[in-house]
């Protein structure tokens, strides 16, 4: 089984508050990932025991970041925002790696301005005009205006 699907498999996390974690500490050996807020955090393990074929989203996400993170250092292509499944640059990808195949980039948008607030939250301004915004708990679409 290579590596990835290795991870995939076996890698678990758990999240946990200070006094929970003394209750495993002599049966799982954990790596701290974050902590979330005062007294509890996440935690990820390997669970050799598991013969599932679950998958962990950790895992994935993991696996995706070091996949975008080639389009983040492209040099001379300043990167202006990025998420798990996508990037802003300042200039276009090479042909090459755009396309509907797994593992190429899909061009959703040729942005004309762009304000970009913190991760997931950000409104953009289309060169045909239209403006596409996205902020957690808000459906309608904003302007810079707005």
């Amino acid at each position: 089984m290579d590596v990835w699907n290795y991870l995939i498999k076996k890698h678990k996390t758990i999240i946990l508050n200070d006094n929970q974690i003394y209750n495993y500490l002599n049966k799982i050996d954990f790596k701290l990932i974050t902590e979330l807020e005062d007294n509890i955090s996440l935690y990820s393990y390997i669970d050799d025991d598991n013969n599932t074929n679950s998958f962990s989203n950790v895992a994935i996400a993991a696996y995706a970041r070091i996949e975008i993170y080639k389009y983040k250092t492209i040099n001379n292509n300043t990167c202006f925002y990025s998420d798990t499944d996508s990037v802003v640059l300042q200039k276009p990808l090479s042909d090459k790696l755009i396309g509907k195949e797994i593992g190429k980039m899909k061009l959703e948008y040729e942005i004309k301005r762009a304000i970009f607030i913190s991760p997931k939250t950000y409104i953009l301004q289309l060169y045909n005009g239209n403006y596409v915004s996205k902020i957690k708990g808000y459906s309608n679409n904003l302007t810079f205006e707005e």
